[in-house]
């Protein structure tokens, strides 16, 4: 009896020590940083909006989705569109007349949904289908999202509360919502500009590698290949590799600019070889690369005022504006209370950047040092570019519409952000942050009570879901709202958790300096940027 009891205890001591070792693995598991938990939170925010969008939606919702839904098939058959071609209206299952406008964008993004809404035998199951591509576009944004987030990390290694509000205020503005939720390609074009631009940015920051460089030219290659405004990534993108190049190579400078050059031509030969082919199709078959000069008459547009005239002026700015915030697919437009609180919540945010830039001016030439004052350069370089484009297309007749300029807006959302990081505390930014996606939920809902036409009764959201043939539309739709209200408290205490001012570092105390390498010439961490280094060591006699 008494080997069967000891045989008992050993077992539970054994036990116990496994329970225990693994309690200890458990307390030593790598950890996820509280801004990649906010960054999870903003995508879960995003995603369940986008989702929803799509869902309540009706079959295309846009003028434009049926021509896009068009070219998608086509391509998937075999076939090779031109812009005069009239719509397959039975394989899309649309009964009213149009040509095949999307037929001027490369095909990447149609190969991508394609196969979805090729061979669709009925009208309720090309509901069905159209979802589902809507769905796999939402995800595209998802990814970009990331990416904008990645970017902000770069460009302020010090401070992921930045970076999160970079992403919260492109994620959560219902022109990309809304945009992303539809069968257009803009989703895409978003998000292989900003990996375009993060593969050059990673390029200048942590220094070239045969890995990085390819990454870098795959998706700059991608760009230009999804859309043509990608062009406007990609031209200021191998600007940036080659100020990158420059910078980290060693060497004299005539080895080192012939090594940059050779290095950016090979870049860029790649991104002719992939797209190439393609705008001189539209060259050879309408004139220009862009083929706007066939199709902006097949809408009877005419032309507009000169560049900059419409530069200078106000009206087109609004435009723009109502069109990230109140102006969504099928001419909805909800202007009032809506339009007025977003302006007002973007207030404290360029009061805060003045802020900063009253900081930048008084330390301007340590920042000039850093690494990373290129690439705002470039950044705002690159956004000038693409609005430049838009206001020359609107003076050719062509709409000014916020969505052409998805891939981009992360750029005035580094100003946003800039100035969120520049409150005494994290609490105004937190407020801020919550208030802009409340606003948008408040816009779904507006959004799909007018889509819906509904009036009064249950939330017009439920209504759409419905529509939809959503089973169990009232828990789908708390479900929503459930993970809306998680990521938004993800979101919020990472903010809390990481917020740093955007001044702190510049009137923190220098570090000391590094230690000097064997020749006593310069610190032995050459890879630091000056403005990370601290002072010189004094000079001795």
């Amino acid at each position: 009896m008494k080997n069967y009891l000891d045989i008992g205890r050993a077992a539970l001591r054994d036990r116990a020590a496994l329970w225990a070792r693994r309690r200890e693995l458990w307390d030593a598991r790598p950890r996820l940083s509280p801004a990649v938990v906010g960054a999870f939170g903003v995508v879960c925010i995003y995603f369940t909006l986008g989702v929803l969008h799509a869902h309540v939606m009706r079959r295309y919702q846009s003028g434009d989705e049926p021509r896009h839904v068009a070219y998608a098939v086509q391509l998937a058959d075999g076939a090779s569109p031109k812009v005069t071609d009239p719509l397959p209206s039975r394989k899309i299952h649309y009964n009213k007349p149009g040509n095949m406008a999307a037929a001027t964008h490369p095909p990447l993004y149609y190969w991508y949904v394609g196969p979805v809404l090729d061979d669709v035998p009925t009208g309720q199951a090309m509901d069905a289908a159209v979802r589902k591509a809507r769905v796999m576009t939402v995800a595209l944004g998802a990814l970009a999202l990331v990416y904008i987030f990645r970017i902000g990390r770069l460009l302020f290694p010090k401070k992921p509360a930045v970076a999160l509000a970079m992403m919260t205020l492109v994620g959560t503005l219902p022109i990309y919502i809304n945009t992303s939720a539809l069968v257009f390609n803009d989703a895409m074009a978003a998000l292989t500009m900003c990996a375009a631009f993060h593969g050059a940015l990673r390029l200048m920051v942590d220094g070239p590698t045969r890995w990085r460089i390819g990454v870098a030219t795959f998706w700059m290659a991608l760009a230009a290949f999804t859309r043509i405004s990608g062009f406007f990534v990609v031209a200021p993108g191998l600007l940036l590799a080659f100020v990158a190049f420059i910078w980290h190579y060693r060497g004299s400078w005539a080895r080192r600019i012939a090594l940059s050059t050779a290095l950016c031509t090979g870049m860029g030969l790649v991104v002719l070889l992939v797209s190439g082919w393609f705008y001189l199709r539209n060259y050879r078959l309408y004139g220009d690369v862009t083929g706007a000069s066939a199709f902006l008459p097949l809408f009877k547009r005419k032309p507009n005022a000169p560049t900059w005239v419409l530069i200078t002026s106000i009206a087109p700015w609004k435009t723009f504006f109502a069109h990230l915030w109140v102006r969504l697919a099928g001419g909805v437009q909800m202007f009032g209370t809506v339009d007025a609180a977003a302006a007002v919540l973007s207030i404290p945010c360029l009061a805060g950047f003045v802020k900063a830039l009253v900081h930048v001016r008084r330390n301007a030439s340590e920042l000039l040092r850093d690494r990373r004052m290129p690439a705002f350069v470039v950044g705002a370089m690159t956004f000038a570019l693409m609005m430049i484009a838009m206001f020359m297309y609107h003076s050719r007749g062509g709409s000014l519409n916020a969505r052409y300029a998805l891939g981009v807006l992360w750029v005035p959302a580094v100003i946003l952000a800039i100035g969120l990081a520049s409150m005494r505390s994290p609490g105004l930014m937190q407020w801020i942050l919550a208030s802009i996606v409340l606003l948008t939920v408040l816009t779904t809902e507006l959004y799909a009570r007018t889509v819906v036409r509904k009036v009064g009764g249950d939330f017009a959201i439920v209504a759409g879901l419905r529509k939809a043939h959503v089973k169990e539309a009232s828990s789908a739709a708390i479900v929503a709202l459930g993970a809306i209200g998680l990521g938004l408290a993800l979101l919020l205490r990472a903010v809390g958790q990481v917020y740093r001012r955007i001044d702190d570092e510049l009137h923190a105390p220098a570090p000391a300096p590094a230690p000097l390498s064997v020749e006593g010439s310069e610190p032995a961490d050459v890879a630091l940027p000056h403005s990370e280094r601290g002072p010189a060591p004094a000079p001795t006699v």
